[in-house]
């Protein structure tokens, strides 16, 4: 039985599309811009069986990215929407809406995590800006629902692709004091109509996190 793989993947290494020190600005950029902010089951893309939670996660937001990185940018624009819509064999777009469209997410210290949630756009990207293992927790896993579970482990510079607005994905938690490093991207399939719910941005990136009150 072959193994379940719902994502496409490109490996950026060796080629000219990220900047040697590219990690290190996407470094900066978290410590610059990043915010902290919690994720607490409250959104209707929530899946967690357990809806009384505070995950703290650090984000730094599309337009902060654009300002930063504005190679991500030109990547994202540009040789990512190529891939994918060249390697799905139909066009996607970039997000109309600059503040989702490309994101830093940091997960720092053991324990931290990503809850478990499905997406609305057609096409999530992420970048892997770290390597992590099953040693060393931080994998991005898919569950399908019906027994299939896939897993990935991120190593920096590697791109995946998928469509999760009904396959749920979470980060597992953190088992080493690390900083789990990715870049979503948000991707449509028309330049125009693109439905993003409404207090979705509110709960990703305005939700005071515990860490910041204390």
């Amino acid at each position: 039985m072959s193994k379940w793989h719902p994502y496409i993947e490109w490996d950026l290494n060796g080629t000219d599309h990220l900047p040697s020190d590219w990690q290190r600005q996407v470094a900066r950029a978290i410590e610059k811009c990043g915010k902290q902010t919690s994720l607490t089951g409250g959104s209707d893309q929530s899946r967690e069986k357990d809806s009384h939670y505070l995950i703290d996660v650090i984000v730094v937001t599309g337009d902060a990215c654009a300002g930063e990185l504005p190679w991500l940018r030109r990547l994202y624009e540009g040789p990512l929407v190529e891939f994918v819509s060249k390697t799905l064999e139909r066009p996607y777009f970039i997000a109309k809406d600059l503040r989702s469209s490309i994101n830093i997410n940091c997960l720092r210290g053991i324990g931290a995590r990503y809850e478990a949630h499905v997406d609305t756009n057609p096409l999530t990207g992420v970048l892997f800006a770290c390597a992590a293992s099953a040693s060393t927790g931080g994998e991005l896993v898919f569950d399908n629902g019906d027994g299939r579970v896939a897993r990935v482990e991120p190593r920096p510079g590697v791109f995946i692709a998928f469509d999760a607005r009904m396959i749920s994905h979470y980060v597992s938690p953190l088992l080493v004091n690390m900083d789990r490093v990715s870049l979503p991207m948000n991707y449509y399939d028309d330049p125009q109509v693109q439905h993003r719910p409404e207090g979705l941005d509110n709960y990703l990136y305005e939700q005071q996190s515990a860490r910041s009150r204390s």
